[in-house]
């Protein structure tokens, strides 16, 4: 190949010159890969094709490429490019001709019949003001606490609508504020939820700050047929108590952690099934402190050992600015300075998952420990299309078809379509059910339309998890908030396949039961 027939390769393959969505070049500690876009294949790299192509795609500079092929070495390397693109199909990438998001029949099919969770909020009162929570007043994207709670007859009109329009198997979220604020309406909910709904299989599931867990509570809850408990606690006291206080400014860890053990003790050996940890790391960021955080959970001897700890970061705008510390700076980096920063700083706790990873034998058994890190990150890697050659569709990647997988009922009965979304057009409401005119103007078609040509550009569009819950306001989509969290979720991506890659270097079997586990 000469330099003249390398030029006109590259100009075969893209014609405008943008060379970026095509795949993206990453390294490990032992190897250079390329991972190609529109198969989803994966492939070793030598050092010259390696920089040639991260000067391509990576870089996007197809002037700097032509300069570089006056050295034989790299024509060699262009060479190799080319007998890629023509044997399997690599470097092919077509962008998004479609979004195979769900036509109107498919929403009406999946919300007539197709509920699979409905969340009841409560209340929107809380015995905290955990000082990074997403209902202060600092965070503009949600509601504030108020004093509003959800009356019965609310509730059973939830309950009603999802008896009717839920599979044989149900799981009824109570949400809040604190939910067991509503202990009694939370009883009253579930025996009413027995009596209508006794021929189908319902899984009862909680999100609590424990404070309030009393015997006769832990109890209940353990009695229930099936329960699913979401309990917050970020780690030791000097932690926890840094950002989880009570209205009275105190910290919540010793009421936090008595809640804790009375659950495990009730629920006995199905503790670790039912129970998993939520747990916030605040700023200051570091390795050393994820471990902190690791490390306590690690020596509760109570504590069953395989009991799922899901670790988060704050949302950096819920918090006000003396709560920041170290973060501020960090916080006022524009987003090309921030992602040059060493990846403990932009992500630590996924750095110290994979150092975890490292040291020990990773299994379906202990990956709970681990949270998210393996069952969303590695699993979207492990399970992503692999095709003979590129397709020119995708489907609307993390997104669910509001109302199905998910339904949200406020306190006043309005359906949402996600407890996590923040402030979003409603889809219906108890008194008239979902609207399914809403679903599909308000969510699936505006958002295919606005954000699938972002999505037709970008080399992660086929291992990436985003869904409504980045993009939405009252209004509808939020271009710039989305440009922000796909900026995010593409780096994420990288890193996530460096680390893919190296366990699987490090032990080519060690992720094959990810084959056993299914992408929720």
């Amino acid at each position: 190949m000469n330099k003249d027939a390398a030029i006109q390769f590259l100009e075969k393959i893209s014609g405008d010159k943008n060379y970026s969505r095509f795949g993206r070049c990453f390294k490990t500690k032992a190897k250079n890969y390329f991972y190609d876009t529109g198969t989803g294949k994966v492939c070793e790299c030598e050092a010259n094709e390696y920089k040639l192509l991260e000067t391509l795609i990576n870089k996007n500079d197809y002037s700097t490429v032509v300069r570089m092929l006056d050295n034989p070495e790299y024509l060699d390397a262009m060479k190799n490019i080319r007998e890629l693109y023509e044997s399997e199909n690599m470097f092919q990438d077509r962008g998004i001709s479609f979004f195979e998001f769900p036509n109107e029949k498919d929403i009406d099919d999946g919300t007539e019949k197709g509920v699979r969770q409905i969340i009841l909020e409560v209340t929107e009162q809380c015995n905290l003001r955990c000082k990074y929570c997403i209902y202060n007043e600092a965070f503009e994207r949600n509601r504030n606490f108020s004093a509003k709670n959800m009356e019965w007859n609310v509730a059973k009109r939830a309950l009603d609508f999802a008896a009717l329009h839920s599979q044989e198997k149900l799981t009824i979220g109570f949400y809040g504020g604190e939910p067991l604020l509503r202990f009694p309406l939370v009883k009253q909910c579930v025996d009413y939820a027995r009596k209508i709904m006794s021929d189908k299989e319902i899984i009862y599931s909680f999100t609590t700050n424990l404070t309030l867990v009393t015997d006769e509570i832990a109890n209940y809850l353990a009695a229930l047929e099936d329960c699913s408990l979401l309990v917050s606690l970020d780690g030791p006291m000097e932690v926890h108590d840094k950002f989880r206080i009570n209205t009275n400014g105190v910290g919540s860890f010793e009421a936090a952690m008595a809640g804790l053990k009375k659950l495990v003790k009730a629920f006995g050996n199905r503790a670790e099934k039912c129970i998993s940890i939520n747990t916030v790391v605040c700023p200051p960021y570091s390795i050393e402190k994820v471990n902190e955080i690791s490390n306590f959970f690690d020596s509760l001897e109570w504590l069953p050992s395989k009991t799922v700890r899901r670790l988060s970061y704050v949302s950096p705008d819920s918090l006000n600015e003396k709560d920041l510390e170290g973060y501020k700076e960090i916080k006022e980096m524009t987003d090309e300075e921030f992602y040059k920063q060493p990846d403990e700083v932009i992500d630590p706790i996924g750095e110290w998952a994979f150092a975890k990873i490292n040291q020990s034998k990773l299994t379906r058994e202990n990956s709970g420990i681990f949270g998210d890190f393996i069952q969303n990150d590695f699993l979207r890697i492990h399970k992503r299309w692999l095709t003979k050659e590129p397709l020119d569709f995708m489907p609307m990647h993390g997104c669910c078809i509001p109302g199905m997988r998910r339904l949200y009922c406020t306190t006043e009965g309005n359906f949402k379509a996600c407890e996590r979304i923040g402030n979003s057009p409603s889809i219906g409401n108890v008194y008239d059910g979902i609207s399914k005119h809403d679903i599909y103007e308000k969510y699936v078609k505006e958002y295919g339309e606005k954000v699938a040509p972002l999505c037709a550009e970008c080399w992660a569009k086929n291992i990436c998890s985003l869904c409504y819950i980045t993009c939405f306001n009252e209004n509808g989509v939020d271009m710039k908030r989305k440009e922000i969290s796909c900026m995010s979720s593409r780096n994420t991506c990288e890193r996530r396949l460096v680390h893919y890659h190296e366990s699987l270097e490090r032990d080519p079997d060690s992720l094959d039961f990810l084959n056993e586990v299914k992408m929720q």
